[in-house]
């Protein structure tokens, strides 16, 4: 795996599908489940339930929703192309 820094932001490249996989079934399940709308304190961050030990800002909780939508939008684009 590399971590690239680039004019944008943060790059991964060469992660095996294995890698791949476990950080998207993280968050995808932490997206889902753990940091629901009643998670929401008073100063704007996310407290994850007992399933999830994290807290996250109010801007790491959308950053990592607009993450999961973006992946499952491109692996579905990607399943169609192979067809």
């Amino acid at each position: 795996m590399k971590l690239e820094y680039t004019k944008k932001g943060f790059s991964l490249t060469d992660l095996t599908m294995d890698e791949i996989n476990a950080i998207i079934i993280v968050a995808i399940t932490a997206d889902e489940r753990c940091f629901l709308l009643e998670d929401k304190q008073a100063n704007g961050d996310y407290h994850s339930n007992e399933d999830f030990v994290c807290v996250l800002s109010g801007k790491q909780r959308k950053a990592l929703s607009i993450f999961c939508k973006s992946y499952l939008k491109q692996l579905d684009k990607m399943v169609v192309q192979k067809k």
